[in-house]
């Protein structure tokens, strides 16, 4: 399966939960195209047990790695939506899946001019997913392969362009006192971040996405001291780009660097190292030849590439401990036995710039390789099926990159082993390089024209098993050499002829980024580190460390060393392919609608030239014109035997039945869709989709015939039971509106006299109340005027016997004054005595007073006292009073069911007393009537209504067993029945007149009032008799009978 994604290059509402759940369990033609679609089909072909693999490609900017991060994220929500589950269980291994993503993209990715999150490095990922077979499928864990980190853009990036994430985001995002602490500043301040001046980008918040990074380290369990330490190493590598190499002073142009340099210090201090030691290595290397040892100095361009070596050795090993860190936290656990994987290709899109190096030679293999197992897949394997079938089929040809492939990793005459075997030379230089290129692979005018063009497109024209390895060599470089060109101008660039577009790479920097290479001084300096943390870092993965560049040589001649960094790739290409065929592909190819990364707008020529280099075109021609899906006898036999006629069903020819079904199922105009191989059967597209609606539509009509006679037994049954309940429940109903009918019209009466009763006892409750209030507030009131009028008194008083005193002064003056006047001293005395007399006399009256108030207030107390008792009294009453009326409430419930009781009597009574005297009917006893009971004397009593245990209101009418000889002169009376002969004839011998009588008799009753309560057994008998012809012609009233 090919699906087409183009980058938008804006955010759309496309991959929300919502939509994850309309992909969820549905077929890819059900719905439109979409990334989960792809995800949904490798997701259920991985549970029926094969393992799946997507493979992302595209050129770069196109969209491959947000492709990736929505095909993780529907793996690892999948199995939740599907079954809708909202308990919550451990999603520890989804999260860390998910949480690798911006961890990667943060140390890995970096914005170029193409694109602006492009992954400098492959990733191939595979899902672990327990067992199929058993009902709960989740993600057990993961394993996660890197490719080639682009180590280049360390030190060096074009404009435009910036370095890793991650150096962006710790420069914005440190706290300030870690940026302190790490003497951080604006990227600006940083040789290895200001290169591209383009260090801001509008889109991207670099303190929000640091926060993010931190997260999803804490996620795959990488502590916060450790996120630091590592953060040390990050801030170490900058200020190394930092360090100044300048020449020495003695002239001889060699390197060197000063021990006062800040960011020397800084550096050598974060990770740990001596800095003399680290200068001295920079500056200097050692050779040794044939047994002796030289130490020499370097030119400046050498020091800053150790230098750089440096930062990419180092950067290199912490990329690779936070990806085996990754795989630490999402380590497959062994207790899910029989597992399968769904594997996630995300890797670099084919790269063509103005200066292409070693990193897009190897990109673009790559990419070469990926498509060379595409055109394996779609085109050739697919073609050959159809062959070895026996399908008539007319082959297609196809650009097959093959000898492009060859032409770079064939041996020992590839591109890839000539660069080994110059990098292993002494004298060994990217100049030597181009020009073994050259003589191998650039096109000889003598033989231009003798060159073959079979092989290059659709199958090789002859297969030949008795072509020598010769010819079969020279076949092959005759081929590559389609595939090789010279560069135009200078002698250090080559051409290769890739699948997507030609590209002229400058073989600079070859030899040495194909070597990896520090020297072994440096390492060692490096490894002395009193930074544990650097050091794991450092020595994790040390067997694949490239770190010995300068060992002993003899000569110019080779010498055995450990793979280079090319050979190792191509063999982990090798590795990933391998894996791949080992499953079943889908492929995503993202397409880049535009250079300018604008939204809404399509290049065409663009768009098309990316389609036609992907083969997606010759996949649409073979898809139209081959059959696509195809399915073993056996497995389509089995699915669509249900499409047969019945008798066919069995048949052991399994092409003979499927041919059956498919003349059966199909209309002749659409036989030619489908065509029988040797071993299987094959559809056009969308057949396989008409069978399995076929499929659906004849089981549909199985189960609606199944259902349709279940459902009539069941209806049938139903419908005779509801049938027989109908006339019991008609019968309750009817007889339950007849009794709520009249309980509502007892209930309103009731009610309404209640309910006067209520209200004549709140009106006098309340009279009551408020004469009280009014007395208590009137007291009140007589209170307040009391204590004024004695206020008024007092003051009245007071000057009274003031005046009086005055007067009784003015009296003993005038007294005194015939009287010889005595001593000053001695009238003072008698002037102080008064006053203490008159003080005296007023405290006296006062205190009187006093307690003549607080008597009264004491009396006034004690009744406010009693009217407070009175009202409490009141409120009981009121209280006892409600009470009351809910007692009589019930109680007239109760008077209702005892009243429903005695009618259902009542109506017993007289039913069969009227088919008694009317019909004369032998077989009808009035023992059962629950008003007549025998007594112990023999005599039949006819009692009345019992209205309550408690409330006795019976009397009875006593008839006399003596009496028999009365009823036997009742020649009328065509009835056996002894009690009713002795009712009647009681009652006949209670008239004055004799039975003989013509035709009208009297007849007198005598009945106690008692008898007939309330008149209703009075109105029955009155009733029966009064009807009967013959019997009595006139009833006497006596004044108690009916009022």
């Amino acid at each position: 399966m090919v699906l087409i994604a183009v980058n938008p290059f804006k955010n759309i509402d496309l991959y929300s939960l919502e939509i994850m759940r309309e992909f969820c369990g549905k077929k890819r033609s059900d719905l439109m195209p979409h990334i989960f679609g792809i995800a949904e089909e490798s997701y259920r072909a991985m549970h029926e047990g094969r393992n799946q693999s997507i493979i992302v490609s595209g050129e770069s900017g196109a969209g491959k790695t947000q492709s990736s991060k929505y095909l993780m994220q529907y793996l690892a929500a999948v199995d939740a939506i599907s079954k809708q589950s909202t308990i919550a269980r451990d999603r520890s291994i989804e999260d860390a899946v998910l949480a690798s993503n911006p961890i990667l993209e943060a140390f890995g990715n970096a914005k170029t001019t193409r694109n602006n999150n492009s992954s400098r490095f492959g990733k191939f990922v595979q899902l672990m997913f327990s067992n199929p077979a058993l009902p709960n499928v989740k993600i057990t864990g993961a394993v996660m392969k890197t490719y080639l980190l682009e180590r280049s853009r360390l030190s060096y990036h074009a404009p435009t362009e910036r370095n890793y994430h991650i150096f962006y985001q710790l420069c914005a995002g440190a706290p300030v006192a870690e940026r302190k602490e790490l003497s951080l500043g604006n990227w600006s301040e940083f040789n290895y971040l200001k290169q591209g001046n383009a260090g801001d980008m509008p889109s991207v918040d670099d303190s929000l996405e640091f926060k993010a990074t931190q997260e999803a380290l804490s996620v795959v369990g990488v502590p916060v001291a450790s996120q630091w330490k590592l953060f040390e190493i990050c801030a170490a590598l900058l200020h190394l780009g930092n360090v100044s190499v300048i020449s020495s002073a003695n002239g001889n142009d060699s390197a060197s660097l000063s021990m006062t340099d800040p960011s020397l210090f800084k550096c050598c201090e974060l990770l740990g190292i001596d800095a003399a030691n680290f200068s001295q290595w920079i500056t200097k290397r050692k050779t040794i030849i044939r047994g002796e040892t030289f130490v020499k100095d370097v030119k400046v361009e050498s020091a800053i590439s150790a230098r750089d070596s440096v930062t990419k050795v180092i950067y290199t090993k912490l990329f690779d401990w936070l990806v085996e860190t990754i795989n630490k936290s999402l380590s497959v656990s062994s207790s899910f036995p029989g597992q399968k994987f769904i594997g996630i290709l995300d890797i670099y899109g084919f790269e063509h710039f103005k200066v292409n190096s070693f990193e897009q030679f190897c990109i673009n293999y790559a990419n070469e390789k990926l498509q060379q197992e595409f055109n394996s897949h779609v085109f050739r394997t697919q073609q050959e099926e159809y062959v070895e079938e026996g399908i008539p089929w007319e082959m297609i040809e196809f650009s097959d990159n093959l000898p492009c492939l060859n032409l770079i990793e064939a041996k020992p005459s590839g591109i890839l082993s000539l660069l080994d075997e110059e990098s292993r030379l002494l004298n060994g230089s990217d100049s030597n390089f181009v020009t073994k290129l050259n003589a191998n692979f650039a096109p000889n005018i003598g033989n231009m024209g003798k060159t073959s063009n079979a092989g290059t497109k659709g199958f090789p024209v002859s297969k030949t098993p008795t072509a020598t390895r010769s010819s079969v060599n020279s076949l092959s470089t005759n081929l590559s050499q389609k595939f090789y060109a010279k560069a135009r101008f200078g002698t250090s660039d080559f051409v290769v002829k890739h699948y997507a577009a030609d590209v002229q790479y400058s073989s600079v920097g070859f030899i040495e980024k194909n070597m990896d290479s520090m020297s072994e001084e440096l390492f060692g300096v490096l490894e002395k580190s009193t930074n544990e943390f650097f050091k794991v870092i450092l020595l994790s993965g040390f067997s694949n460390t490239n770190t010995s560049g300068t060992t002993s040589r003899s000569g110019g001649g080779p010498i055995a060393k450990k793979p280079t960094l090319g050979t190792a790739f191509r063999l982990s290409l090798q590795e990933l392919m391998e894996t791949i065929r080992q499953t079943e592909t889908h492929y995503v190819r993202c397409i880049k609608p535009n250079s300018e990364k604008s939204p809404s707008k399509l290049d065409g020529n663009m768009v098309l030239n990316q389609l036609r280099a992907c083969g997606v075109l010759e996949t649409i021609k073979i898809s139209n014109a081959g059959y696509p899906n195809n399915l073993e006898y056996n497995l389509f036999a089995s699915r669509y035997n249900f499409l047969a006629p019945a008798e066919f069903r069995n048949l052991s020819d399994l092409r003979k039945l499927c041919e059956l079904i498919v003349n059966h199922a199909l209309p002749v105009s659409e036989h030619a869709k489908c065509q029988f191989g040797n071993t299987k059967l094959f559809f056009k597209g969308g057949m396989l989709a008409y069978f399995e609606s076929r499929l659906k539509e004849r089981m549909h009509e199985l189960v609606i015939f199944c259902q349709k006679n279940v459902k009539r037994n069941i209806a049938q049954r139903s419908y005779l039971k509801l049938k027989s309940s109908v006339g019991v429940l008609q019968t309750g109903i009817r007889g339950y509106l007849a009794r709520k009918c009249l309980f509502t019209l007892k209930e309103t009466a009731a009610k309404a006299q209640l309910e006067m009763q209520h209200r004549k006892l709140l009106d006098a409750t309340a009279v009551k109340i408020q004469s009280a209030c009014r007395m208590l507030l009137a007291k009140q009131k007589y209170v307040e005027s009391l204590a004024i009028v004695i206020r008024l008194q007092t003051a009245i008083r007071v000057n009274s016997a003031i005046r009086q005193k005055n007067i009784l002064a003015q009296r003993k003056t005038t007294e005194s004054a015939s009287i010889a006047p005595p001593t000053v001293r001695t009238l003072k005395v008698t002037k102080s005595k008064n006053e203490l007399l008159a003080l005296e006399t007023k405290i006296l009256s006062l205190s009187q007073k006093l307690y003549a108030k607080v008597d009264e207030f004491n009396t006034l107390q004690t009744e406010v006292g009693g009217y407070k008792a009175q009202l409490n009294s009141y409120k009981d009453q009121f209280k006892s009073a409600t009470e009351q009326i809910t007692s009589l409430k019930q109680e007239i419930v109760e008077l209702k069911a005892e009243r429903d009781s005695y009618k259902v009597e009542r109506d017993m009574f007289a039913r069969v007393l009227n088919d008694a005297i009317q019909g004369g009917l032998d077989s009808v006893s009035l023992d059962d009537i629950p008003g007549l009971f025998r007594t112990t004397n023999g005599a039949t009593t006819v009692s009345t209504f019992r209205l309550s245990p408690a409330k006795s209101r019976l009397s009875s009418m006593a008839l006399s067993p003596s009496d028999e000889s009365s009823y036997e002169e009742l020649p009328w009376l065509k009835t056996d029945n002894i009690s009713l002969k002795r009712m009647i004839g009681a009652i006949r011998m209670a008239s004055p007149l004799p039975p003989e009588s013509p035709q009208h008799r009297r007849l007198t009753v005598t009945v106690n009032k008692s008898i007939y309560e309330e008149g209703l057994f009075a109105h029955a008998v009155r009733d029966r008799l009064l009807r009967s012809p013959g019997v009595v012609d006139r009833v006497l009233k006596r004044e108690s009978f009916i009022q």
